[in-house]
């Protein structure tokens, strides 16, 4: 199964490395594939140092979490993405947060699960019809089939 995530999954890994979602994200590597968007680097660089501070880890213990966990996840660029595709996902997201537009895009892409832990994102998107965003409620139950 293909499951993109979203930055604030990845954000929650690296600030609590022993919380339920990276015990989550540990389980769900073992036997899916895991993507995130290219710009979610650029965004988890941009709060580094407020990373950092929250997870309580010096530099080089951040440095080496995020290594380990950037290596079971495959990066995808938004450039490979049709433009058909962008579109549909823009239109699902232009009234929640369209800086969501590329994570949604990406799973439309990859017929994958969205995993994301923005409740408005979540919400607006199963009104509109979007089965496939799951929080962490969705991905525990998913991890107990």
């Amino acid at each position: 199964m293909n499951i993109v995530l979203d930055s604030n999954i990845l954000m929650s890994i690296l600030i609590s490395k022993n919380g339920k979602t990276s015990q989550q994200f540990q389980l769900l590597s073992l036997k899916n594939d895991l993507y995130i968007h290219y710009a979610t680097i650029e965004e988890l660089d941009k709060h580094r140092s407020k990373l950092i501070k929250s997870s309580k880890s010096t530099v080089d213990e951040f440095e080496a979490s995020m290594d380990l966990l950037l290596n079971k996840i495959k990066t995808i660029d938004y450039s490979v993405i049709p433009i058909e595709i962008q579109d549909v996902a823009f239109l699902l997201v232009y009234d929640i947060d369209e800086d969501d537009a590329a994570f949604v895009a990406a799973s439309i892409y990859l017929e994958a699960i969205l995993w994301s832990g923005d409740k408005p994102l979540h919400k607006g998107l199963r009104e509109k019809g979007f089965a496939n965003i799951f929080d962490g409620f969705d991905i525990e139950t998913l991890l107990e089939r």
